[in-house]
C-alpha cells in the first residue's frame, strides 16, 4: 500500500519528473546521511527543508506527518520530501526509530549549481516489499558517505540515490502492497534469531500456512526464498561480530550453528563477497 501527498498535479508524476532531467541534464549531490537510531529527544515540528530528503525505516516506530496526513514509521517505509514541504517527525520512546536518511541537492551537471523546481512541494510514501534490496541500497550510501566524499565517491553516492528514487518510482507504480503480516511476524522471528534453525515447516506454523504456501507468498512478497532471507540475516548479523567485537571466525560460526568454520566462510563468501578474515580489525 502506498501513499501520495502534494500541493497540486500528482506526486508521482513530480517524481518522475524529477528523475527524466538525470543524467543528461543533472545529478544528485549528497549533502548529509546518516544510519541513526533516534535519540530520545528526536522530533521536529513543521519543518520545510532546504534540500532534498528520502529516509528508509529499518525499524523502530514513530511518525511522519506530511503536511497533514499522518504516517507510521514501521520498517520497510520509504519516505521522499522534496524541498519546501511541510513535515514533522515523532517517535515512540519505547521503541525508537531506526532510520537511514539522506539529505541532498539536485545539480546542474554544466553548471555544477544547485537547480530550483518550478513545481510545488511534493512528498511520497511507500511501505516497500523488497526491503532487504532498498536497505543494501541505503547501506552502500552511508558506507561511501562514511569514507569521506572525494569526487569519486560522492558521484557513487548521487548515482545510488537516483538508484533509490527510481525504485521508489517503480514500488509507486506498481501499487506495492504491505507485507502480509502473517509473514512480517516470521521475518522479525528470523532478524531477531539469525542462529536459530527452525525448519521450514516450523516457520510455515508460525504463519499458520502449508509450507508450500508460504514458501510461495514469502518469495513474492519479500523477493526472496526463506532460505536465502535466512541466510543474508545469519551473513549480516555475523559481519557485524566479525567488525564489533573480538571474537574469532570460529567463535562466530559458533555462535550461528554452524557445523564448523569452514562451512561458515564458505557460505559467508558466496553471499558478502569476502571472507570473514577480510572483516577482522
Amino acid at each position: 500500500m502506498s501513499k501520495t501527498y502534494t500541493t497540486s498535479n500528482t506526486a508521482v508524476d513530480q517524481l518522475a519528473a524529477l528523475l527524466a532531467r538525470l543524467p543528461s541534464e543533472a545529478h544528485f549531490r549528497v549533502h548529509r546521511a546518516y544510519d541513526i537510531t533516534v535519540p530520545p529527544e528526536w522530533q521536529f515540528p513543521h519543518r520545510r527543508n532546504e534540500d532534498l530528503h528520502v529516509v528508509f525505516v529499518r525499524g523502530g516506530t514513530g511518525s511522519y506527518l506530511l503536511d497533514r496526513v499522518h504516517e507510521p514509521l514501521a520498517r520497510g517505509k520509504l519516505i521522499f520530501v522534496s524541498n519546501g514541504f511541510p513535515h514533522s517527525g515523532h517517535q515512540a520512546r519505547a521503541d525508537p526509530p531506526r532510520i537511514l536518511p539522506i539529505r541532498f541537492g539536485l545539480y546542474d551537471n554544466r553548471a555544477g549549481r544547485a537547480m530550483v523546481s518550478s513545481r510545488p512541494p511534493f512528498a511520497v510514501a511507500v511501505r516497500v516489499r523488497r526491503v532487504l534490496a532498498i536497505e543494501s541500497l541505503f547501506e552502500a550510501h552511508f558506507a561511501h558517505y562514511a569514507r569521506g566524499l572525494t569526487a569519486l565517491r560522492q558521484g557513487l553516492c548521487g548515482a545510488l540515490i537516483h538508484v533509490i528514487l527510481a525504485e521508489l518510482l517503480l514500488a509507486l507504480r506498481e501499487g506495492e502492497r504491505e507485507t502480509d503480516r502473517r509473514l512480517a511476524r516470521v521475518r522479525e522471528f528470523i532478524t531477531n534469531n539469525p542462529a536459530d534453525r527452525t525448519p521450514l515447516a516450523g516457520l510455515a506454523r508460525m504463519a499458520q500456512l502449508s509450507p508450500k504456501y508460504f514458501s510461495r507468498l514469502f518469495r513474492s512478497q519479500v523477493g526472496l526464498t526463506p532460505a536465502t532471507f535466512r541466510v543474508r540475516v545469519r551473513c549480516r548479523h555475523a559481519r557485524y561480530l566479525l567488525e564489533n567485537t573480538t571474537r574469532s571466525i570460529k567463535d562466530v560460526a559458533h555462535a550461528l550453528n554452524y557445523p564448523d568454520p569452514y562451512a561458515f566462510s564458505k557460505q559467508f563468501k558466496q553471499v558478502v563477497g569476502q571472507p570473514p578474515s577480510a572483516f577482522r580489525g
